[in-house]
């Protein structure tokens, strides 16, 4: 389901992007999260299939996405946190 962001930023943030970067705020923004997912989506095609994600094309990669099964960050930090605890437990 497409998800659609709004980030609503005060006078002083809009100001202090405008000095610090050359793009406008909307298209730097939008780089940045297609630059998280094109990472993310590298790490995911390679821990799924032992394959180097840049040699994958990408209607290959989604096809491989869509049909795993993935753990969200938020539940893969909640995991490790809690072997981390049971391993100090032991």
């Amino acid at each position: 389901m497409p998800l659609e962001i709004i980030i609503i930023l005060t006078d002083e943030e809009v100001k202090v992007c405008e000095a610090s970067m050359i793009q406008p705020i909307p298209e730097w923004a939008e780089n940045a999260v297609r630059n998280k997912i094109r990472k993310g989506r590298n790490r995911i095609v390679e821990s799924v299939t032992d394959r180097n994600a840049k040699k994958v094309s990408l209607a290959e990669q989604i096809t491989i996405i869509e049909a795993s099964e993935l753990e969200t960050a938020v539940d893969r930090e909640a995991r490790e946190l809690q072997e981390m605890i049971d391993r100090a437990n032991k």
